[in-house]
């Protein structure tokens, strides 16, 4: 996997949950809490950049 895809990753991680909540109501906090959400934010990040094989940014 490439650097590049660890980007990607993490925008969307930014971008998809306030996506859902503008388009479709989804209410994340009956889901998960606050520091559920980073949690698995955080290792979802640690688990990229230990597979990916090129340094963030490059192809």
């Amino acid at each position: 996997m490439k650097g590049f895809r660890t980007l990607a990753v993490g925008f969307a991680l930014a971008v998809f949950p306030n996506a859902l909540t503008y388009l479709a109501g989804v209410d994340w906090s009956q889901h998960v809490s606050a520091n559920t959400a980073v949690t698995i934010t955080g290792l979802l990040t640690i688990a990229l950049r230990c597979i990916t094989t090129s340094p963030i940014g490059t192809k």
